[in-house]
């Protein structure tokens, strides 16, 4: 009964000078914690205080030394300086009048044992200033960070869209590209085969010009060497008697008549003149001819001197189905195909004509045309899927930054940073991109650098700030050995929640309510 009983002799008599110093020390956003009675520890006391604390009464109450804001009988108590015109900060409590001016408004020493004039406004007049210039960069920024995430959400849906119609592309062209290559494979083995078919005809050719080199029928023949090769083997014996030139049991050389049955002997008196008779008469008698010979046969004699064709050499008639010319389509995309009027009853099975090399320069061309616009797709396939799994920000605002690098030379070094590439410092690599560090998304950081002597692997910590309209370094230093650090204002720091701070920063500076959150949203 009596505790209350003093609580509220207090309550009544406290008047609004009271009530003053009652808030002495206190932050303005914990007003109402102080002005509830009765007064709570702001955390949890061990031990719990004996009696109901009272704000400011010069008792320590609370463990905490949260009841006593403005008196120094807390050792653990903070003292709010609240510094209008200039940066507002807490200290000690312990300070408080000390004798020593520790804020800049004097509010501190309110006991009136030390003289503090308010030298907030001197102090803070160059602070406002620049803090007044971040707020407007921040201003500016947040306008251009909005439009860079609307961009940034149409282009992602774009990159989704185009990797959804590539890969279409891809899964449509690997057929043609599949089959281009079976209808190539082919051609190029025809033509192949042609090839060694006409190597082996060259092989035979050699084989025939060495045979020629002992079948000539001039007069000069040398019949000793001639039935000397055609006895080298039994492959020249069966070809000089498939030709007549010796008899399968003849094995002698005759000078007159060799082994052919041709007459090689010198010309006689009597032959002679029956040869030039034939030159200046048409009396084959008179030219030692055989004059039983009819036109005809003397015809197909001819012929057949001139002509493989058995039926004007006069033998069996031709099949003209050997010869018919057999004409066919090319398409690029399914190789030869039959003639359309083609008929296999009459006309006979339909054969593809003789690959040319034409056609298998046509096939490849097609399918090295087919094959580089595969190729192509799989690569923008590959670059979109790389982008689309890329963190850009929780509301894509840092995309705007792909493919942009910022430089800076700090003592003779140049520093070059490319957004979600790489790092270097001259031709040293400082890292590649490893990603954000933490939910925030307010430092980035590259690792696995080039080596250090010794180690470690260079890295280098990006810190983002909103200090400027445009994307650019400001600060690297290299606070621990081959750890490097940067600062790098871009618009996609311009948050609301930056805002906020600045402007609260703002409104203690000047004495004013904070904003609200409301106002940010």
């Amino acid at each position: 009964a009596v505790f209350f009983a003093t609580f509220a002799v207090k309550a009544v008599a406290m008047n609004s000078g009271e009530y003053a110093e009652k808030l002495r020390g206190v932050h303005p956003t914990m007003v109402e914690k102080y002005t509830v009675e009765p007064f709570t520890c702001l955390t949890s006391s061990d031990p719990p205080p004996t009696t109901i604390p009272i704000v400011n009464d010069d008792y320590c109450d609370c463990a905490d030394g949260s009841d006593e804001p403005g008196t120094s009988a807390c050792p653990k108590g903070s003292f709010f300086c609240r510094n209008i015109g200039f940066k507002s900060t807490y200290l000690s409590a312990t300070f408080v009048n000390d004798g020593v001016c520790d804020c800049c408004d004097g509010s501190d020493e309110w006991n009136g044992h030390a003289r503090c004039p308010d030298r907030c406004a001197e102090l803070g007049g160059s602070m406002l200033a620049a803090l007044e210039q971040r707020i407007k960069h921040q201003e500016e920024g947040a306008k251009i960070r909005a439009d860079q995430m609307a961009e940034a959400r149409t282009k992602t849906q774009g990159w989704h869209e185009e990797l959804h119609q590539t890969r279409a592309k891809i899964e449509k062209m690997k057929p043609v590209v599949q089959h281009l290559k079976s209808v190539l494979d082919k051609l190029e083995a025809e033509e192949d085969a042609k090839q060694a078919e006409q190597v082996g005809a060259m092989d035979d050719l050699d084989e025939d010009e060495h045979i020629d080199e002992h079948t000539d029928h001039d007069d000069d023949v040398d019949w000793a060497q001639r039935l000397e090769w055609c006895n080298e083997s039994e492959e020249t014996r069966a070809y000089c008697i498939e030709e007549g030139w010796i008899d399968p049991d003849y094995s002698e050389y005759d000078p007159d008549y060799g082994m052919d049955g041709h007459d090689y002997h010198e010309e006689t008196e009597e032959e002679r003149g029956q040869r030039i008779a034939k030159q200046w008469t048409n009396n084959a008698e008179a030219a030692g001819e055989n004059v039983d010979e009819t036109e005809e046969e003397r015809g197909q004699r001819i012929a057949a001197q001139w002509t493989t064709n058995p039926e004007a050499a006069g033998g069996a008639e031709a099949d003209v189905g050997d010869y018919a010319e057999q004409e066919g389509t090319y398409h690029e995309n399914h190789g030869y195909t039959k003639p359309a009027d083609w008929d296999d009853a009459e006309d006979g099975e339909w054969v593809p004509p003789e690959v040319s090399e034409d056609d298998v320069d046509k096939a490849r061309e097609q399918h090295n045309q087919q094959r580089a616009q595969l190729t192509n797709l799989e690569s923008t396939e590959r670059s979109l899927s790389k982008k689309i799994g890329l963190d850009f920000g929780p509301s894509y605002e840092f995309l705007s930054m792909m493919d942009v690098c910022v430089s800076l030379v700090v003592s003779q070094y140049n520093y070059k940073v490319c957004m979600f590439e790489r790092a270097s410092q001259d031709s040293v690599s400082l890292g590649t991109w490893e990603g954000f560090s933490g939910d925030e998304y307010k430092q980035a950081r590259f690792t696995n650098g080039q080596m250090c002597p010794g180690g470690p692997a260079r890295s280098l910590t990006v810190n983002f700030v909103c200090e400027s309209t445009e994307t650019k370094l400001l600060e690297i230093s290299e606070p621990s050995r081959c750890e490097y650090a940067a600062v790098l204002s871009t618009p996609a720091a311009c948050t609301p929640e930056n805002m906020r701070s600045l402007q609260v920063q703002l409104a203690e500076m000047k004495g004013e309510p904070a904003p609200s959150h409301d106002e940010f949203r």
